[in-house]
């Protein structure tokens, strides 16, 4: 059996079944289905097991968490909305400079 820092050392093969695509990805295998990882489409090999292809893992990776850092929190959207409608009812005043 392997240890974990074997596990943590070893180099991720170029084609990764299901389990260790999620598992690359850093969640579990229900949660890597329900994220539907699209662009890094299965791709079926000799042995009729879909695979998932590294690079593209690690592409659609780097859409998710550039869309997470581009998408504002939603408390900040509340936020900003309540500060437009007081705006526009005159009820704060606005620094101008």
């Amino acid at each position: 059996m392997k240890t974990q820092l074997q596990i943590l050392t070893e180099p991720w093969p170029r084609m990764m079944t299901q389990a260790e695509a999620a598992r690359y990805s850093g969640v579990s295998t229900k949660t890597f289905l329900r994220l539907k990882p699209a662009p890094p489409a299965p791709t079926s090999m000799a042995d009729n097991v879909s695979r998932y292809d590294k690079v593209a893992l690690d592409e659609w990776l780097s859409r998710l968490r550039s869309a997470a850092i581009a998408q504002p929190k939603p408390e900040a959207v509340d936020y900003l909305a309540k500060t437009r409608e007081a705006l526009t009812r005159g009820k704060t005043k606005v620094c101008q400079s």
